[in-house]
Order: structure tokens, then sequence, then C-alpha cells
């Protein structure tokens, strides 16, 4: 919550829908607060956007998609399942896949990179990597990416990566 003298706005941010409920069950806070639900990403709201915000990663990381994933309506499914369809995390996914992939000197960018990615934040088996399996809605992503903030230390070497 932040609140300042000079600009009589207060903010309000929660990751949980109990403080919607909360507002909307207070006559009070219903009249002076406007709650705003940001939903789950889906391929047909978002994926464009995401597409496009990852090619001007790509570009200014001097990368290419050589393999063509972003034009792969399967990968940023599963991109975004893997960041449990949250826009900024599916974006950190990426930044950590180009910094993958310039480890191995690399200048395109390959499923083999958002597996390592995943992997190093997570710390989950290959069959538990959305990237590195066909059964990848099976995965509840959103127990797996809470992993890392119950583990320390994360991992910090590179798995071995399939070809």
């Amino acid at each position: 919550m932040t609140q300042d003298e000079e600009w009589p706005i207060c903010l309000i941010l929660s990751g949980t829908l109990e403080g919607r409920d909360f507002i909307n069950h207070d006559g009070t806070l219903t009249r002076r607060l406007r709650p705003i639900e940001i939903r789950p990403m889906t391929l047909a709201s978002e994926g464009r956007f995401l597409r496009d915000s990852i090619a001007a990663l790509l570009e200014k990381a001097d990368f290419s998609d050589e393999v063509g994933l972003m034009g792969l309506d399967e990968f940023v499914q599963v991109l975004m399942h893997a960041a449990a369809y949250r826009f900024g995390l599916a974006i950190e996914m990426t930044i950590e896949a180009i910094g993958e992939a310039v480890e191995d000197r690399s200048t395109s960018l390959a499923l083999d990179y958002f597996a390592g990615a995943y992997f190093v934040r997570t710390n989950c088996d290959d069959d538990m990597n959305p990237f590195m399996t066909p059964h990848w809605r099976r995965i509840d992503t959103t127990k797996a990416l809470a992993r890392k903030d119950r583990e320390d230390p994360p991992p910090s070497r590179k798995r071995g990566r399939k070809t």
C-alpha cells in the first residue's frame, strides 16, 4: 500500500482473489476503491503481444529465432504455462533463456535454453519441465515455481541438454 500527501491516491496491490472479495464485501470500500483484476494470459488475448515483446528482446540482444519458436502456437502455450500464465514471468524466463544461450556463445534461441532457464528457476526433473515433456499440460507450474522460494540455494549448474 502506498499513499502520498500531495497526491490523494492510494494504491493497494494484491496477488490474491481474497483482496477483491474483501473490497466487494464492504460498501465503504467499493465506493472508494476500484478493483482491477489482471487475468492470466491466454494465447488468444496476449499471444501476439508476448511474441512481439520477445521479438523486441531478441532484437535488442542481437539474437535470432532461427528455429522459429515464436511462430509456433504450441511453444507460446508451453511458455505461458511454464510461467503460470503470468506475462512478466514469461519475459523473465525468456531473458534467462537468452542468458543460457549467451553462456553457450550462441546467437540463436532454441528450446533447450528455455528448458535450462526453467530448471534453474525451479530445480525440477526433466519430466516436470514443460519444455522437456509432451505432457506439459499436466504439470502444476505454480507449485514448481513456488519450489524456488522454499529451496536454498538455487541450482547453479546447467543441466545436460537434449539435442
